[in-house]
């Protein structure tokens, strides 16, 4: 008799333990004061682009244009795998607007002595006051050497 009661109080003993220790652990788990977790810092500045190109198709959110729109061309360079990119390079555009086919617009304008890298249209989001146009479109070329050029020694 004695050790059935031994044994329901190490159960009951264990399993309070063993609830205590999960509250603590599920409590832990669901403070917002942790750092970085708050959803008024998360609120408080959106993302720089409120829509981009194929974004209801699921593409990413466009951080290379980020930093373009930014000025920041070696960031932009860097988050493309390119070793630089100059300004030369960068087509930005702001008098296009939402509604148009810019894909059908802009295809026309790529002149044939340069590669497409990259090209987005992105929407600005409304909190960013500082940017006066909200619609960007930017291209990303870059020149291609002359056919007779490859392999020419003086």
């Amino acid at each position: 008799m004695m050790y059935n009661e031994l044994m329901k109080n190490k159960v009951i003993i264990i399993s309070l333990v063993t609830f205590f220790v999960c509250l603590l652990f599920l409590g832990c788990a669901s403070n917002d004061s942790i750092k970085g977790n708050s959803p008024k810092e998360l609120e408080s500045q959106p993302a720089l682009f409120a829509d981009w190109k194929y974004k209801g198709f699921g593409q990413e959110y466009p951080l290379w244009a980020e930093a373009v729109v930014k000025r920041d061309l070696e960031r932009a360079a860097e988050l493309l795998g390119l070793p630089y990119l100059s300004e030369e390079a960068v087509v930005y555009r702001t008098d296009l607007y939402y509604g148009e086919n810019l894909d059908l617009l802009l295809k026309y304008e790529n002149p044939e002595d340069q590669q497409l890298i990259k090209d987005t249209w992105c929407y600005i989001d409304p909190y960013y006051e500082e940017y006066e146009d909200r619609y960007v479109y930017i291209t990303l070329r870059r020149a291609q050497e002359p056919l007779g050029s490859q392999g020419m020694e003086e």
